[in-house]
């Protein structure tokens, strides 16, 4: 029977009057009763009035219960990276807006997971240092694209594949078929619509 339900991730923190904060904007912003999503925002951020979003990330997100029990529960079908992504444009389309608070302070408490980088024609790019992190990655964006028929989406997302092969057979750092197979595994399965969690890449191997 509650109106909202406050999304967060567990490594991040909110400052103390974050809620209060939503609240208070929320009458203005839901004038046409269309007002899906409030959502945190990162400590040191330059806005002062609340800016529309097309999609968000979980962390200190407040949703409507109406948009909940319309567009449902976030699919568990990606297991891993993108059921935001994917819940976010559901609620774009079923026709509600979506807006960050910059009043609304958070900030992240643990370290961002690691990654390596190297360049292609100079420029630095980065890309997870798991290959079960790498193909689950790129399976849910690919598929998140295919789902919406976005198709500048796709274009972009498959060239950072291409990139990132690139790259890859020109270190000498990492083990390379691992990261290829998690590359082009990952755009097959995409393709085929494979969904959940994959035998071969159950767990990340901590190095």
């Amino acid at each position: 029977d509650c109106t909202h339900i406050w999304i967060f991730d567990d490594d991040m923190d909110v400052r103390r009057d974050g809620l209060e904060n939503l609240l208070t904007v929320l009458p203005q912003l839901n004038t046409d009763g269309k007002l899906g999503v409030l959502r945190c925002w990162y400590h040191g951020n330059k806005e002062t009035k609340p800016v529309a979003i097309d999609s968000f990330a979980w962390r200190g997100t407040l949703i409507s219960s109406n948009v909940i029990r319309q567009v449902g529960l976030p699919d568990p079908g990606y297991f891993l990276y993108g059921e935001d992504v994917d819940y976010s444009l559901r609620i774009r389309k079923a026709g509600y807006s979506m807006y960050y608070v910059p009043q609304s302070i958070m900030w992240v408490n643990s370290s961002p997971t690691t990654k390596v980088t190297g360049r292609f024609f100079g420029r630095e790019v980065a890309f997870h240092q798991s290959p079960y992190r790498l193909y689950y990655a790129v399976r849910n964006e690919l598929y998140l694209y295919f789902k919406f028929h976005d198709a500048r989406g796709l274009i972009k997302s498959a060239g950072y594949v291409f990139k990132l092969l690139i790259i890859i057979m020109g270190m000498k750092n990492i083990k390379k078929g691992q990261f290829v197979k998690a590359l082009m595994t990952g755009v097959i399965h995409s393709i085929m619509g494979k969904r959940g969690k994959i035998p071969g890449y159950e767990h990340e191997i901590k190095s």
